[in-house]
């Protein structure tokens, strides 16, 4: 389990030797407990129990140290390109786990703020991400449109993980919106008769939505068709 933010944040006295990892970690530490938007001299100093004018001598710009930061949490994010051997769909389906993964431990990241250095770092993924989408000559604008939608399937996911405790964490092989559609076959069916309809049998193993992965695929092929 992550430690407390009161637990992580430890009084300013006499700091250990810094190092340019132990000033990673610790904004990496602001960012996930306080969010994007707190990372600042002071915050990071207060996390490693220092002042804050003692870490000009190691920190030029606190811009830097979240891009680095940045950089250290999507290195376990991997890129799709067409130089890779696997399919394009796969390489796909393995980003979204990733990113899905990412937000789970890291949710603040979805919210940055627009021109932030996170902000900047979604884009150059996403750049990457659609120059792979778009080599076979895919419409472009299609192409944003079907990522920033999947994108935004693995926000909402990790979201609901967090709040339910467990729609994430299902037994192997048990449907992937099953949580869900229980729920909303307890609903009182005045209020659910329509969405409730399709919903009154268990959906059979190997249907599309039994798994994330058979979700993602179901989606790939009518956002991104013919994508190999």
């Amino acid at each position: 389990m992550p430690r407390s933010n009161e637990e992580n944040t430890r009084k300013p006295g006499r700091p250990r030797k810094l190092t340019r990892d132990r000033i990673i970690r610790a904004a990496i530490e602001v960012l996930e407990f306080e969010g994007f938007g707190a990372l600042t001299m002071r915050a990071l100093a207060q996390r490693l129990g220092v002042n804050h004018a003692t870490l000009y001598n190691y920190i030029g710009h606190i811009e830097d140290i979240e891009s680095e930061a940045l950089q250290t949490l999507t290195a376990r994010v991997p890129i799709p390109s067409i130089e890779r051997p696997e399919s394009l769909r796969q390489q796909l389906i393995e980003h979204l786990r990733a990113v899905l993964e990412l937000q789970l431990q890291h949710p603040h990241m979805v919210h940055a703020p627009v021109g932030s250095p996170t902000w900047r770092t979604h884009m150059k993924i996403t750049d990457r991400v659609l120059r792979a989408l778009t080599a076979d000559g895919r419409d472009l604008i299609g192409a944003a449109i079907a990522y920033n939608t999947l994108i935004a399937l693995m926000a909402t996911s990790a979201e609901r993980s967090r709040s339910t405790r467990n729609a994430m964490t299902l037994p192997k092989g048990a449907q992937f919106f099953e949580v869900e559609r229980q729920a909303i076959l307890a609903l009182p069916e005045e209020e659910s008769a329509l969405i409730r309809k399709p919903l009154l049998e268990p959906l059979p193993p190997g249907t599309p939505f039994d798994s994330l992965d058979a979700v993602l695929s179901f989606l790939i092929d009518r956002l991104l068709p013919g994508l190999q």
